[in-house]
């Protein structure tokens, strides 16, 4: 991903060639397959085709990525080492790919935040204290940035309407 905004990095793109590395789901599990042809730490190769299938299953639409091969493979080791089920512990780390914009930090924090108050206004327009609960379970922030946030918002409604 190559940033807009940094004129800097633009300016040194501006004098390299970049290429662009695209990989469909299909291409990632080919690349993790051939990867595991010759197994991985105290893996078999057996074994390491075994969670590249489970991956391929329970990835459902996810983007993945090559970098999961490694990390899975470690987890895997964990579970036989310790006699724990590996596939819970790989399922967990594909549940976290693609995880909903309201779980990652935005860039524009209050921008966000407003936007985390006015769906939490609408679902309870007469109660702030609904309100404060929507908005701190989307945000996870405090009372007191709730209150400043809601003097914010108020304060935009009130010009926007004069």
């Amino acid at each position: 991903m190559v940033p807009k905004r940094n004129e800097p990095f633009r300016a040194v793109l501006s004098r390299v060639d970049v290429f662009e590395l695209t990989a469909s789901h299909e291409d990632v599990l080919e690349l993790m397959r051939s990867m595991a042809e010759r197994g991985h730490g105290k893996l078999p190769p057996a074994v390491c085709h075994e969670v590249i299938d489970f991956i391929a299953r329970a990835g459902g639409n996810r983007q993945l990525s090559v970098r999961l091969f490694e990390s899975s493979m470690k987890k895997v080791e964990y579970a036989t080492g310790t006699g724990t089920d590996w596939q819970e512990l790989v399922r967990s780390q594909l549940d976290q790919l693609g995880q909903p914009d309201s779980v990652l930090r935005p860039v524009d924090s209050m921008a966000h935040d407003l936007k985390c108050l006015a769906v939490a206004v609408e679902q309870h327009p007469s109660s702030v204290k609904l309100q404060l609960e929507v908005w701190q379970t989307m945000t996870s922030k405090s009372r007191a940035t709730f209150f400043r946030t809601k003097k914010a918002f108020e304060d935009q409604h009130a010009s926007a309407e004069s």
